[in-house]
């Protein structure tokens, strides 16, 4: 059977734009992290997104938030 070049396995003519979406990976927090986000790695390879850097210190390694000269 021959196929027109022109028409892709979906049955358009256009490439569907989903086909190479990124698939984005959980941090330490469960949070979802894309291309271009800033992020921290632990010498272990955990990653953690630099927005949840706060939440990590107090939820998991039990700092406390506190205001200077309490």
């Amino acid at each position: 059977m021959i196929e027109n070049p022109m028409v892709m396995y979906n049955g358009y003519g256009i490439r569907d734009s989903q086909e190479f979406e990124p698939i984005p990976i959980k941090d330490i927090c469960g949070s979802e992290v894309f291309p271009d986000e800033e992020i921290l790695v632990s010498p272990d390879g955990e990653v953690l997104l630099r927005e949840n850097a706060v939440q990590y210190l107090i939820s998991c390694l039990g700092f406390e938030e506190k205001t200077a000269g309490e």
